[in-house]
């Protein structure tokens, strides 16, 4: 949820500033393996690659600007910025090995996303003409 405020440079041109609530959902994941090469997950004869991944959905904010040009009747050529900040995801991953090791790996994820955007818009309808 965000909202938008803005300067009409041009009769054509629109330039603003938007921001608000922004919500992502982030994935982290760790595989071994537990091979005589990997001194995390300890060695076994026998190579087997084990996984633990763990998500969450935050909600942070949102900070942006953007330009709407009107190129030809209703369309809109549209270009967009936006940094987005979820702070900080501190979270263990658990590694299990059958019968060779149990390993425990914390993490601090530091979360922001920067984004852009341009897109071409139809503004369906026209002006309203009153008439009398």
């Amino acid at each position: 949820m965000r909202g938008r405020l803005g300067y009409l440079v041009t009769p054509n041109v629109l330039l603003y500033g938007t921001g608000g609530i922004a919500f992502q959902n982030f994935s982290n994941s760790i595989t071994c393996e537990t091979s005589f090469t990997d001194p995390l997950c300890g060695p076994t004869p026998i190579p087997l690659l084990t996984t633990a991944t763990n998500s969450t959905t935050r909600t942070g904010w949102t900070a942006g600007v953007g330009i709407d040009a009107k190129i030809f009747a209703n369309w809109m050529l549209r270009a967009e910025y936006r940094y987005s900040d979820f702070g900080t995801w501190s979270n263990s991953l658990v590694l299990v090995s059958p019968g060779v090791s149990v390993v425990t790996v914390a993490t601090d994820l530091k979360l922001n996303t920067h984004i852009g955007m341009i897109g071409i818009a139809y503004r369906f309808g026209g002006p309203v003409v009153a008439r009398y």
